[in-house]
């Protein structure tokens, strides 16, 4: 099977997660994930104050409806290397970050090689080199990570 080193970076990670999600032997298989400040689920997905968004008019309560939009319900099924790089400060939110914990738990419940979630200071605009860094070392440990037999659920 194919393998990709890293998936884009796409403003909503729930594209990615659909995307990178185990598929048939003969399609790519993305083995690394980088989720920069993206929503979790249907509590992040709407922006605060944001009542013209069209996912504000869902039920918040309604799983049907929510169903293959949260990419925290998503990421567990991924399988290989996911960082998230999260600010204290994040660009939606403000100092609310508990929807970058959400997916760092839900990836780490699942079958992903995950970090630890820590904060970045401030905002991520101010550390683009940390971040590349970090996708540096993503893309360096995804090949081993792939190879290594999933880990357990907890």
């Amino acid at each position: 099977m194919p393998e990709t080193a890293l998936s884009e970076a796409l403003p909503a990670p729930v594209s990615s997660a659909a995307r990178a999600a185990p598929r048939g032997a003969d399609e790519p298989r993305v083995i690394a994930l980088v989720d920069v400040e993206g929503p979790a689920d249907r509590f992040s997905l709407v922006p605060p104050g944001a009542a013209d968004n069209p996912l504000a008019a869902l039920d918040p309560w309604d799983d049907t409806a929510w169903a293959g939009r949260e990419a925290a319900a998503m990421i567990p099924a991924f399988g290989g290397s996911y960082l998230r790089v999260q600010a204290e400060d994040d660009h939606v939110h403000g100092p609310h970050a508990w929807h970058a914990r959400r997916m760092v738990e839900a990836a780490r419940d699942g079958r992903c090689n995950a970090g630890d979630g820590a904060l970045l200071p401030g905002r991520v605009s101010a550390h683009g080199a940390t971040i590349l860094t970090w996708i540096g070392g993503i893309v360096d440990a995804a090949p081993r990570a792939a190879a290594a037999p999933p880990r357990p659920p907890r």
